[in-house]
């Protein structure tokens, strides 16, 4: 299963792309789930990658690590990707392009780029608009830090 979720914010493409650090990512993290940074590399460097200890409803704890697999800073567009090594339950195959493409010179489109399995087609279409709110949730937050579009 895969989806995008486009939001337009202010600013080059290239100074959004640098804020995306691990203190954004914990504004990010929608209500109901507690992200604990476990381990965190920036996904410049090669071999990085990010490990998370996720507690949903307080209830249900479960680690989530990712592998960066592609980091680029283009005139144009500039993008990196994690992808799961880790995952929680049911999740089995995870693959999230964080992609921010020049819209202007003063504005940017964030483009969370993201590619999901389950194992189970059912379980498939159960979990995309779950995952697709948790993604959505975001738009608000990355206008309010980098200013809307």
């Amino acid at each position: 299963m895969r989806f995008q979720i486009l939001t337009r914010v202010q600013g080059s493409h290239r100074d959004v792309f640098l804020k995306f650090d691990h203190s954004l990512l914990t504004q990010l993290t929608p209500p109901g789930i507690r992200m604990e940074l476990l381990h965190a590399q920036e996904p410049s460097e090669p071999g990085a990658y990010i490990q998370l200890r996720v507690t949903i409803l307080g209830i249900i704890r479960q680690n989530w690590e990712n592998a960066f697999s592609h980091y680029a800073l283009g005139e144009l567009e500039c993008h990196f990707v994690d992808e799961g090594r880790v995952m929680p339950f049911p999740i089995r195959y995870w693959r999230h392009d964080h992609r921010v493409l020049a819209d202007g010179a003063h504005h940017a489109i964030i483009n969370d780029d993201v590619t999901f399995k389950t194992g189970f087609f059912l379980l498939d279409w159960i979990m995309y608009p779950i995952l697709w709110m948790q993604f959505r949730f975001r738009q608000p937050i990355y206008r309010r830090v980098f200013g809307k579009g």
